[in-house]
């Protein structure tokens, strides 16, 4: 059981680090982030830097904490997204003239 527990923790934690560093890279790209996160790959075009130092960051906590360290990282990561994907509404309703769809259901006025 111990074994299936760490697989799936791991392939969770695989793709919210795939999925936290692209937002990183977009953020980055923005202005609202480091500028190291925004840096591309010039042969297979993905945020290398941002990828690296996720990466970095899952294998310290799965080296020294174990899969309590990487359950929280992997809670940590999607609670990030998500709140960064609801601030967004945010920003895009102040910069939009346009009414966005569902913006009443999101965000009431």
């Amino acid at each position: 059981m111990t074994i299936g527990a760490l697989v799936s923790v791991s392939g969770s934690d695989e793709s919210n680090v795939l999925a936290t560093s692209r937002l990183s890279y977009a953020m980055s790209v923005d202005g609202l982030f480091p500028r190291i996160f925004s840096r591309i790959h010039p042969r297979y075009g993905t945020p290398y830097m941002a990828l690296l130092i996720h990466g970095t960051i899952a294998f310290t906590l799965s080296i020294y904490s174990g899969i309590s360290g990487l359950i929280s990282f992997a809670v940590f990561n999607l609670a990030f997204s998500y709140l960064l994907t609801c601030l967004a509404l945010i920003v895009l309703k102040k910069d939009t003239e346009k009414k966005l769809y569902g913006q009443n259901i999101l965000a009431p006025v």
